[in-house]
């Protein structure tokens, strides 16, 4: 799922106490998206597409929800990984 710019500041900010738990499972899933699309782009394709530090402030929304809405963690939550397979140029 591709966001634009927009869509990710709009995400930047969130305020994870004003979210209901459909909303947190939302914004888990545009999140995943965008930082799984994120980490691959960065690590196997050599080629990023977000800012490291919105990528960061991504991330930390990303565990605070989480935090808040345990129930609402996706099985892919990109708070479980550590980087992407290296580019096979690397």
């Amino acid at each position: 799922m591709a966001k634009t710019v927009a869509d990710i500041d709009a995400l930047r900010q969130i305020d994870p106490a004003n979210l209901t738990p459909e909303g947190a499972k939302q914004a888990l899933a545009d999140l995943a998206a965008i930082l799984n699309a994120a980490n691959r782009d960065y690590h196997v394709e050599d080629a990023p597409t977000i800012d490291d530090a919105v990528y960061d402030d991504l991330k930390r929304l990303n565990r605070v929800i989480e935090d808040a809405y345990p129930a609402q963690k996706r099985n892919d939550s990109p708070t479980d990984q550590v980087g992407a397979p290296a580019a096979e140029k690397f």
